[in-house]
């Protein structure tokens, strides 16, 4: 049986929604310079960057905090701890942003570039030493990233309310 909210009678609001076409449309890709997915890549790209920078911008507030053997209640007061905090959040914008430009499928193996990310970051920020172990595992994951990203599906299908109650119906 249909959902109830599909149940409604065809009039109002709704009447022109559970109209619309039945199969799966797809965005327009033909004579674009540019597919979207590939925007939506570089945004996720970004967003790990900024997240794994933020994280490490906190990490060294900490550690300089620490090394002067401050105790702090309140690291809104350290710049350094709010710029990490503006990372994290642009991050957030841009995880909304990407999953509207690329299908998550195409996005998800872009979080694994914050480990790759995290050993650049803590070696500038912090010092801290990458082993040969963690620069092979860095070059793996750069080439199953690529790999992902190259095969995995690059269209997004869109369906409308009426497809959802065909489905499952």
């Amino acid at each position: 049986e249909l959902l109830p909210l599909l149940q409604v009678p065809r009039r109002g609001l709704l009447a022109g929604l559970l109209d619309l076409p039945r199969e799966p449309q797809t965005i327009p890709r033909e004579g674009q310079v540019c597919d979207l997915w590939i925007l939506g890549v570089l945004g996720a790209i970004l967003g790990t960057f900024l997240s794994t920078l933020g994280l490490g911008l906190q990490k060294l507030t900490h550690e300089k905090l620490k090394a002067e053997g401050k105790q702090v209640e309140n690291y809104c007061q350290y710049p350094l701890w709010v710029l990490g905090i503006a990372c994290l959040a642009v991050d957030a914008v841009l995880d909304v942003w990407t999953f509207g430009l690329a299908p998550a499928s195409l996005l998800a193996p872009m979080a694994s570039m914050v480990l790759v990310w995290n050993g650049l970051i803590a070696y500038c920020l912090v010092g801290e030493r990458l082993t040969q172990k963690a620069a092979l595992g860095t070059v793996v994951i750069i080439t199953g990233s690529v790999c992902a990203t190259i095969f995995s599906q690059h269209d997004t299908p869109s369906y409308s309310l009426a497809d959802f109650g065909q489905r499952w119906s």
